[in-house]
């Protein structure tokens, strides 16, 4: 209870200060740089697994 407190006089005072939009945008930017994050990773996993796919396609043909 006592940090909520603080938060919200905190999230007052930046609102006064900077407008009310201006912690909806640094949240919104903070989550796009998360999922930006995010797909970065997941490109390079499947660039990863294509590759692998690639591989054992090769040795699947050398076999037969």
């Amino acid at each position: 209870p006592f940090l909520r407190l603080i938060r919200t006089e905190v999230e007052a005072l930046v609102d006064e200060k900077y407008g009310n939009n201006y912690l909806k945008q640094k949240k919104i930017k903070q989550e796009l740089t998360q999922v930006n994050a995010e797909l970065k990773r997941l490109k390079a996993e499947v660039a990863s697994l294509e590759q692998r796919k690639a591989e054992l396609l090769a040795s699947l043909e050398k076999s037969t």
